[in-house]
């Protein structure tokens, strides 16, 4: 917008009057103080090239004790030896990236690498320069979401007592505490380094999680067999297996330098697979921290516990007071107790890694695919894709010939877990025979039953009876294509999808059938098992970029609205990488046209009268960055039109809005009528069109064109805000 206009041969401002009058005696506030960094998201970008220049700096003069006559001899401070640096005039210039040559945060990688690399000892600063968890609104945007009070609370404890079992219920958030709590001693300088003890199949899952919420911490992977004899000097955490990697012989590793934290994770889970607690007591560690999913299951695991943080207890070893004398240093949250903070459903990723023997075989399967594809060229079709998908899934859920793998260790770890809080768990896996004949081998000594979608109703019926009755039946293992009886099942609150579709609509499908109606019950957890750097990664990097993952679909969207948003072209190319692709199979399939969700998003559209659409409208233009909205219009059936005040670097500029209800894509036709409405309105500078459908090509180009005029919000990316403003989901 210019910044002044001509009338009548005068110049004038085109800021009211009053505006200015106040402007006159704005007051100037001093800048807030934030803690450094920024978030991690925030970076510098120079607009030219510095300029610096040598500068030797003088050598300093001898400096005396400023006193006549002293006692005993002067004291002198030694010359410096002050070697020639590079100064700039511009202080920017002690950021620049040639001064942290060579780091890398524990998020990074490098091509060829089985690890991440630990930082240069400069990176071992960036936790001291991190906000602090309890710095309000500074801190809370270090997070990617808000931590909740509860979580607060255990990281008080796990503070404040150098001896702590946390027992909270899987999937309320412990894991989170565990890497603030971390992240916060460290920042602190309170400890220098410790031990994080995990399976193997988790140290992606809680590389993840600390790039998430404690990116500042850098971590090191100790390796399993016990081939590194060298502690890490320069990562915050290192993780280890304390199964497959001698405790014992780790301690002579961390050599004189100590170990400041000791954390067991998982502690039922390492328990059945026979982990002796005491014998990590050879590592010497002022503090020691247990995580679990409840309370330990059994007497054993009690006194183990016991022992483990008392050594030299010589009192009685009587069951009850071992509890009681452990109560107070045990952390307990359950789902229950959350109820009113927690989502009524929560979905957590867990990323595996295969093992050098599994990975083996996956990349032998995957070549044979792959060269099975390029042999059928242009005749390539869907059935063709998910066929090798299928078979690869299988790979990676069981080795050939044999009931292990990753996926299979992680799903009994957590179904034990899950089982010692005292809940109930549902594990869907693919519609396979052979995977789930497999899972109910592996999952029978823990109280499984099978609930087949091909038996006859009545045995499903006897079956779902069974698991709410029984409370022997524990684990109910169940195919994607099962449908309830339309109760709910009563004790289950977890549900995993191990062998998952990959199709986000057709999980989501199995879950509204075992579960129709969340209504006022516990929360539910959704835990879904993805292997990284496989084809399970590159389809889900593809529909995370379209919004069509599980937690962003609407929830009225059904399977086959989703089966053609990946493409022939991106099955072949991204996901299986395959270098030379047909041209026939490039050359079409390249979508339906079609918005994501078609026919369920109108019916949930349909639902929206003319008020609350308009409303629904206003809530998205706000969330935009919209400081002032007014309507404009009445709202009717085919939407409301607004102005609003939106702030960039240019200054405030007054857009005009146009929601738009639309049966079907809309055109060229009406995106044009938007801009020819900009000059009605005084000193509206562009225009923004939210539709409740998808935008014709032609209208998109029309808006690429109009050199920043026109912007485009289309359905999804529409019902996706409102979703994350909490105005439709399942919250």
């Amino acid at each position: 917008m210019p910044s002044v206009r001509k009338s009548t041969g005068r110049v004038v401002t085109p800021v009211r009057q009053p505006e200015v009058a106040s402007a006159k005696k704005a007051q100037l506030e001093p800048p807030a103080l934030l803690a450094f960094p920024l978030r991690h998201d925030i970076a510098l970008h120079a607009q030219e090239g510095f300029q610096s220049e040598s500068v030797v700096l003088p050598q300093p003069d001898r400096i005396r004790a400023p006193f006549a006559a002293p006692a005993s001899p002067p004291i002198e401070i030694l010359e410096a030896q002050v070697p020639p640096a590079v100064i700039s005039s511009d202080l920017t210039d002690a950021f620049s990236p040639a001064s942290t040559e060579g780091i890398r945060w524990s998020s990074e990688r490098v091509a060829g690498e089985d690890e991440p690399t630990a930082v240069s000892k400069l990176g071992r600063l960036r936790p001291r320069l991190a906000p602090g968890l309890l710095e309000g609104d500074t801190a809370a945007r270090a997070f990617p979401i808000p931590v909740r009070e509860d979580q607060i609370e255990t990281v008080r404890r796990l503070l404040e007592k150098g001896e702590v079992a946390v027992a909270t219920d899987p999937g309320c958030g412990s894991d989170e505490s565990v890497a603030l709590a971390i992240r916060e001693l460290l920042r602190t300088g309170t400890i220098r380094r410790g031990l994080l003890l995990a399976s193997s199949e988790l140290f992606e899952y809680w590389r993840r999680l600390f790039e998430l919420w404690a990116p500042e911490v850098c971590l090191a992977f100790w390796p399993t067999g016990g081939q590194k004899t060298v502690w890490p000097e320069e990562a915050h955490i290192v993780l280890a297996d304390p199964i497959r990697s001698d405790p014992v012989g780790l301690e002579p590793a961390i050599g004189a330098g100590g170990c400041d934290l000791v954390v067991l994770t998982a502690f039922t889970a390492y328990r059945r697979r026979g982990g002796d607690p005491t014998s990590l007591r050879a590592i010497a560690a002022g503090r020691r921290w247990v995580v679990s999913g409840g309370p330990p299951p059994e007497a054993e695991d009690w006194r183990l516990l016991h022992r483990y943080f008392h050594p030299q207890w010589a009192g009685s070893a009587a069951l009850a007071e071992i509890q009681d004398r452990l109560a107070k240093q045990i952390v307990r949250h359950k789902k229950t107790s959350l109820q009113g903070t927690l989502p009524r459903r929560s979905r957590i990723e867990v990323w595996l890694a295969l093992d050098e023997a599994q990975r083996g075989e996956y990349d032998e399967a995957l070549e044979e695919e792959r060269i099975r594809l390029e042999r059928l060229g242009g005749a390539v079709n869907r059935t063709h894709v998910l066929g090798s998908l299928s078979r690869l899934k299988k790979v990676m859920a069981f080795r050939p010939g044999t009931l292990d793998g990753v996926k299979v260790r992680v799903l009994v770890d957590l179904v034990e877990e899950i089982l010692a809080s005292g809940a109930k768990v549902v594990v869907v896996g693919p519609s396979d025979p052979e995977v789930l004949a497999g899972l109910m081998s592996v999952l029978e000594a823990h109280g499984a039953s099978r609930l087949d979608s091909t038996a006859p109703a009545e045995d499903q019926a006897q079956i779902l009876s069974d698991f709410r009755r029984d409370p022997r039946r524990r684990v109910l293992i169940a195919d994607t294509e099962t449908r309830g009886d339309g109760e709910p099942l009563e004790g289950a609150s977890y549900i995993i999808h191990f062998g998952h579709e990959w199709n986000p609509a057709h999980r989501r499908r199995t879950e509204q059938r075992l579960f129709p109606d969340l209504g006022p019950t516990v929360p539910q957890t959704v835990f879904e098992l993805w292997i990284a750097d496989s084809v399970e990664a590159r389809y889900h990097a593809l529909l995370a970029s379209q919004g069509l993952l599980a937690r962003d679909i609407a929830h009225e969207t059904r399977p086959k609205d989703i089966e053609e948003r990946l493409t022939i072209l991106e099955w072949l190319s991204t996901v299986f990488e395959i270098g030379s692709v047909p041209e026939s199979a490039s050359g079409r399939d390249i979508g339906t046209g079609k918005l994501p969700g078609t026919g369920a998003l109108q019916e949930a559209w349909a639902k929206f009268d003319a008020k609350r659409l308009a409303g629904a409208a206003e809530s998205l233009l706000r969330a935009l960055g919209f400081t002032q909205v007014e309507r404009v219009a009445r709202p009717n059936e085919s939407g409301c039109d607004f102005t609003g005040w939106h702030t960039s670097t240019a200054g405030a500029e007054r857009i005009f809005i146009r929601c738009l209800r639309a049966p079907s894509s809309v055109g060229v036709d009406e995106a044009r009528q938007v801009l020819e409405e900009i000059p009605r309105y005084e000193e509206c500078v562009g225009a923004y069109l939210v539709a409740t459908a998808d935008f014709t090509s032609a209208s998109r180009k029309l808006a690429e064109q109009s050199e920043g005029r026109l912007a485009l919000v289309d359905g999804p990316e529409f019902y996706r805000h409102l979703r994350v403003l909490g105005l439709v989901g399942d919250r």
